[in-house]
């Protein structure tokens, strides 16, 4: 079962897509600690398209695709935001070493480690101009 929507680079739209995928959540029956790792790696993925895509909203459109696939003893829901902005692996991305003190800390940065945390499968693609991040959480019913 898949699903597709596409919202405008602005926080705005951030918020409709979250509100999406916690209804496609809803539909398809997904724990609630899947669909809260998955909204939090969709709201991160977004909020780096802000930072590093070079597009703004009158320019272009993100796209995002959901795909949940139930088998017998096993379930995965993968979400894929593609932009067309200038090529972007957070993949690739070295996160900074932690702060020694609170005073050392800096804000920014932290998304791709929580991605990586909440995601079980994470991957990044650039195909036709357009950046592909996937990200994959899985569970057995």
């Amino acid at each position: 079962m898949s699903a597709a929507l596409s919202i405008a680079a602005n926080p705005d739209e951030f918020r409709r897509a979250t509100q999406w995928l916690e209804a496609l959540g809803q539909t398809h029956q997904i724990p609630e600690d899947k669909v809260y790792a998955l909204s939090l790696c969709l709201n991160e993925a977004l909020a780096n398209v802000l930072s590093y895509s070079g597009i703004d909203a009158a320019q272009a459109l993100i796209g995002l695709t959901f795909a949940a696939d139930h088998q017998p003893g096993a379930s995965a829901v993968t979400v894929t935001v593609s932009d067309p902005g200038i090529a972007f692996d957070p993949l690739r991305h070295v996160p900074k070493p932690l702060p020694a003190t609170l005073e050392d800390a800096t804000p920014g940065g932290g998304g791709i480690v929580l991605m990586r945390a909440f995601a079980d499968a994470l991957s990044y693609t650039r195909a036709a101009e357009r950046n592909s991040l996937r990200f994959t959480v899985c569970w057995s019913p």
